[in-house]
C-alpha cells in the first residue's frame, strides 16, 4: 500500500482512537473523528464509509498483527514428552510469548482504548478467537500433533480453555495499565505464575 495511503488512513483510525478516549463509540460521528483527525470531509469519505468501517479496519489490522506476533513466538516452542510441570509453564510463558507481549505493550494505548468502556464489545471476542486458536496450535507442537484433543466430546476441556484463554487475555489487559511500571519480563513472570496457581494460592503467598 502507498505510504501516503497508510498513512492517511493512520491518522482517522487514530482521530477514531481520540474520539473514543472521550465518550462511547455509539455517541461519537463521523464529522468528530473528521475533527480530531484535523482532515477534510472528502479525505475522509475517500477512504471510508463511516465511522464503523474505520473502526473495522483498526481492530482488523490489530488483530492481524497480534496473530503475527503470535505465530512469531511459535519458534520457541519446545516439544514435551510429558505433561508440563508449573516450572515449565512459567519459563513457557517468559520465553514464548517475548513477541506477543511486546506487541501488546507497543500498541497499549489503542488496545485499552478499544477494550474500555467506550470501545467495542466485539472486538474482546476478535482477540479470544485469534488466541484461542493459537493456544490450540501450541497445544499440538508441545505434545505431539499425532495426538487427538478432544474438544468436541470433553467439556471439560472446552471450559478450561475458555477460561484460560480468557484469563490470559484479561491479565495482559490489566497489567498494560502498569506498563510503565513493569518490564516486559516482568509482565510475562506474572502471567505465567497467575497461570499455574490457584488464586486462592496466590492471595496467600502474599501473607507468607
Amino acid at each position: 500500500m502507498d505510504i501516503r495511503i497508510t498513512n492517511t488512513k493512520n491518522r482517522i483510525q487514530q482521530g477514531l482512537l481520540k474520539c473514543m478516549a472521550e465518550k462511547p463509540f455509539r455517541e461519537i460521528y463521523s464529522r468528530d473523528v473528521i475533527a480530531k483527525a484535523e482532515i477534510s470531509s472528502r479525505t475522509f469519505y475517500h477512504y471510508y464509509s463511516n465511522k464503523n468501517e474505520v473502526l473495522d479496519d483498526t481492530e482488523d489490522e490489530l488483530i492481524q498483527g497480534l496473530k503475527k506476533a503470535m505465530e512469531s513466538d511459535r519458534k520457541d516452542i519446545r516439544k514435551l514428552d510429558h505433561l508440563a510441570t508449573n516450572e515449565e509453564i512459567i519459563e513457557n510463558f517468559e520465553i514464548a510469548f517475548r513477541e506477543t507481549v511486546d506487541y501488546w505493550i507497543l500498541n497499549r494505548t489503542t488496545f485499552l482504548t478499544l477494550l474500555s468502556e467506550n470501545g467495542d464489545i466485539g472486538f474482546l471476542k476478535k482477540i479470544y478467537d485469534a488466541t484461542e486458536k493459537e493456544f490450540l496450535v501450541r497445544t499440538r507442537i508441545t505434545y505431539g500433533s499425532d495426538k487427538k484433543i478432544k474438544e468436541n466430546k470433553n467439556f471439560s476441556f472446552k471450559v478450561a480453555i475458555k477460561n484460560y484463554v480468557s484469563s490470559i487475555i484479561w491479565t495482559i489487559s490489566y497489567l498494560l495499565q502498569y506498563g510503565d511500571k513493569l518490564s516486559p519480563l516482568e509482565m510475562r513472570k506474572i502471567i505465567g505464575k497467575i497461570h499455574v496457581n490457584s488464586p486462592v494460592k496466590l492471595i496467600q503467598d502474599q501473607f507468607k
